[in-house]
């Protein structure tokens, strides 16, 4: 993509050569002006768009195409979320984190990176060595049901803050999250123990970052599992 960018910033640059040969005045910025090919190519100031239309410029347009590439790029956000064992219905899983898109910015391409090796605080510290842990990414698909994306079965601890590299962390591949569908990762204790922490890293495609609820004692009802 970015190479495709770069050869249609050449062929602007080729033409704006011919265009402003001979001392041609430059068109006032955001102009709609078609008579000539300087007012084709436009103003460095031309406001970016990537809207299609009859108004805009070669540079609005060039614009409009950088700024949608540069939201192409992998974003990260990165937390930890706080559980309290209080919230927890050891036959059901319980929600740890949430995450909310920003308004028209839909998610892309998601994974959810978590570290059950926390040093102190981490969920493999504070369990005993046959303690399980079940972990979910669940997506209200139609506003209603809740339904599985990606999952982690049975991940047992040590007890000692110390899981070998294999089980010390897990990746969910979520994939999409839109506007409108509500995403969570939940979790499933075979007893209690302790409060404690999972680190987290979100990587993502989107044109603004999303809201990340990692707190179990004030993530939002809707976000909530029946």
């Amino acid at each position: 993509m970015k190479r495709l960018i770069l050869l249609i910033f050449a062929c602007v640059v080729l033409v704006s050569g011919f265009a402003y040969a001979g001392g041609a005045r430059v068109p006032a910025a955001d102009s709609t002006n078609n008579r000539l090919d300087v007012e084709v190519i436009g103003n460095k100031a031309d406001t970016a768009s990537s809207v299609v239309g009859t108004t805009k410029s070669v540079v609005s347009y060039l614009k409009g195409i950088l700024n949608v590439v540069n939201d192409l790029e992998v974003s990260q956000t990165t937390g930890t979320a706080d559980i309290d064992v209080s919230e927890f219905d050891y036959t059901a899983y319980t929600t740890i984190l949430a995450i909310a898109p920003a308004t028209g910015a839909p998610l892309s391409d998601v994974r959810i990176n978590l570290d059950l090796n926390k040093a102190t605080t981490g969920w493999d510290t504070i369990a005993n060595g046959s303690d399980t842990i079940d972990i979910i990414a669940m997506e209200r698909v139609d506003g209603t049901n809740w339904r599985r994306v990606a999952s982690a079965s049975q991940v047992t601890a040590n007890g000692s803050g110390a899981l070998s590299l294999a089980s010390s962390g897990v990746s969910l591949d979520v994939g999409n999250i839109g506007v409108t569908t509500r995403c969570v990762v939940a979790v499933k204790l075979n007893a209690e123990r302790d409060d404690f922490e999972i680190p987290y890293d979100i990587q993502y495609v989107s044109s603004d970052a999303p809201t990340v609820y990692d707190n179990t004692s004030a993530i939002p009802a809707a976000y909530i599992l029946p």
